[in-house]
């Protein structure tokens, strides 16, 4: 209901003649739109407002993208408030006019947005802010594909680590996991590829993840991590000794590793967190 409500309200008659004088803004009109399109956006309580809003901020990037770029920062600010939305549709609406507004955007102000994203999505346990993380970068993926290049490090393994997530039975967390997955698929050449291409930045974003204080994080990075080994077949000499406590392997398994061989691991991260047999393809190693 919410989304044919919002369709109406694009075609009604007031945003025809919105979208008409639209293609007619200069710099100096800017500078007075702007301001009140942001705090239309925080302060609006309807759908069709808020809807409306973010559909104009589109029609923006693609009538004046250069005009629009010193003024895309505050735009993204308050966007990030109907991102956390407890309507859907108002959600995806603001991330849809996200992907198309980093496209206009300096690189400090998009740098600033995927920090806010990364903190949102590892630090926050409410499943809004995670579905907020997933449609965004979705969305600059699909309608940004050059941004999403040009900070594929950040972006990339944040998205490998989304699509391990131990969905539950909720259609939702399925469908934030297929988002993730299509982010990741689109922009690597092939998994394996992709996993040795960031292979420094995918240990680091999962060592944060079983440092988490929520267990379902936790559990998150150790099947991530899981599946890195077994994909690259990891050897046990390119982890440091802390990485290998931090990730939960029990004392001495370096030593039980040998070509073929295949060992369980129990993540320490807490007593009831464990996962799946691992493949250690190291050849042994030896501690004095």
């Amino acid at each position: 209901m919410d989304s044919a409500r919002l369709s109406a309200a694009k075609s009604s008659p007031m945003m025809e003649t919105i979208n008409m004088c639209l293609q007619y803004l200069d710099v100096s009109v800017l500078g007075e739109l702007v301001p009140r399109l942001c705090e239309l956006i925080r302060s609006g309580v309807g759908l069709g407002t808020k809807g409306g809003c973010a559909s104009v901020i589109v029609s923006l990037t693609t009538q004046c993208p250069q005009d629009l770029t010193p003024y895309s920062g505050k735009l993204m600010s308050a966007l990030l408030s109907g991102l956390t939305d407890r309507n859907s549709v108002i959600q995806k609406s603001c991330a849809f006019a996200m992907g198309h507004l980093v496209r206009t955007s300096r690189d400090s102000s998009t740098e600033k947005l995927l920090q806010k994203l990364n903190g949102w999505y590892m630090e926050k346990e409410e499943p809004i802010y995670k579905t907020s993380c997933a449609l965004t970068i979705h969305a600059i993926g699909r309608y940004s594909p050059d941004v999403l290049k040009n900070h594929a490090k950040e972006i990339l393994p944040l998205a490998f680590l989304g699509m391990h997530e131990i969905a539950d039975e909720e259609k939702s967390e399925k469908e934030e996991c297929n988002l993730w997955t299509e982010v990741w698929q689109e922009n690597v050449p092939g998994s394996f590829g992709g996993i040795r291409l960031y292979m420094q930045e995918l240990i680091a974003i999962t060592q944060k993840a079983l440092q988490s204080q929520s267990w379902k994080m936790k559990a998150q990075g150790c099947n991530c991590y899981g599946i890195n080994c077994k994909t690259n077949k990891l050897s046990s000499t390119s982890i440091s000794g802390n990485d290998t406590e931090c990730f939960g392997a029990r004392p001495g398994w370096k030593n039980m590793g040998r070509k073929g061989r295949t060992t369980k691991s129990h993540c320490l991260c807490g007593d009831s967190l464990q996962y799946r047999v691992r493949e250690v393809c190291a050849q042994p190693t030896h501690h004095k």
